[in-house]
This record gives C-alpha cells, sequence and structure tokens, in this order.
C-alpha cells in the first residue's frame, strides 16, 4: 500500500505541492522587469523584443513538453507573462522619464537573460509538479496568488490576467 501510495504522488517529495514556490518564482520573474527597462532605456533599446519572444515560447514550450505539461496551455500562460512583462517595463521607463532616479543595473545579455531562463524553467518544472501533487490551479488559489505576486508597477488587472492563464494550464 506504501509503494502505490507513493507511486501516485502522496508522500513523494517529487510531487509536494509547490504551490508557494511557484508564486514566488513567478514574481521574482516579474520583478527583474525594472532592471530589464532600466537597462533597454540605458541603451537605447526598445521594450518590444519580437524575436526574443519567439524563443522564449519556443523554449518554454519544449520544457513544458518535458515537463508532462499540455504545451499550447503553457504557451498561454508565457504569452500572458510576456505582455505583462512588457507593461511592467513601460511603466517603469514612464517612471524613469518622469524623473525616477536611475540606479544601476546587470548586464542584460550576461546576468538579467540568464537569471529569466533560469526563472522560465524553474516556473515551468513547479507549475508541473504543483499539477502533479494537486491538480490544476482553481480560484481557491487566487488569494495566495494575489499575496505573493507584488512585483512593481503590476496592477490588479494584470495580475489576474496571469493568473487567469494559469488557471488553463494542464497535463499532458
Amino acid at each position: 500500500m506504501v509503494v502505490a501510495l507513493w507511486l501516485f504522488g502522496y508522500a513523494n517529495p517529487l510531487y509536494a505541492d509547490t504551490t508557494a514556490e511557484l508564486f514566488a518564482a513567478i514574481n521574482a520573474r516579474l520583478s527583474y522587469m525594472q532592471d530589464v527597462a532600466t537597462y533597454k532605456a540605458l541603451h537605447e533599446l526598445p521594450v518590444e523584443d519580437l524575436p526574443r519572444e519567439t524563443v522564449v515560447l519556443q523554449e518554454s514550450k519544449l520544457a513544458a513538453a518535458a515537463a508532462g505539461l499540455q504545451a499550447d496551455s503553457v504557451e498561454a500562460f508565457f504569452l500572458a507573462q510576456i505582455d505583462i512583462a512588457k507593461i511592467i517595463q513601460y511603466r517603469h521607463r514612464a517612471a524613469l522619464q518622469a524623473g525616477l532616479e536611475i540606479q544601476e543595473t546587470p548586464d542584460l545579455e550576461l546576468v538579467i537573460r540568464p537569471a529569466l531562463d533560469a526563472l522560465g524553467v524553474a516556473i515551468t518544472q513547479l507549475l508541473a509538479q504543483r499539477i502533479a501533487a494537486a491538480g490544476q490551479m482553481t480560484e481557491e488559489n487566487w488569494d495566495q496568488f494575489n499575496d505573493t505576486v507584488t512585483a512593481a508597477y503590476l496592477e490588479a488587472a494584470d495580475k489576474r490576467r496571469l493568473f487567469q492563464s494559469l488557471l488553463s494550464v494542464t497535463a499532458q
């Protein structure tokens, strides 16, 4: 009986509920967007980088499939995350233009993007583990998501949109 319970995810550390860690990773990824925006502003780069977005989406779909998630449902989540990341960047750049002091920022290619890539992989893995342990996200997870995802420049509608996209992520 213990072996059967372990095989189905009960008491299996690989299937622990990772909801809190997932939401923290999403928040960490979005929290980098101020550094991204500052770097782009200092180097006169546009906020929107369609080739980079294509790479991120392709990699997220591959990672999702490898983790046992339905790739299209994860793509919708990452699209929402990318859109919200751009919104945060635009809001931060507006604050910079309005006189917010520019802080030192790490290099985009050498520091920020590798960290964002690692967080993207972690988010996919945590999402797969969470779904294996507790099933798809439900509205019952909203309060925890809302309390955890607090990156600067996020508005209620942004958070709601991102959460709605999480609700549709499914296993293969």
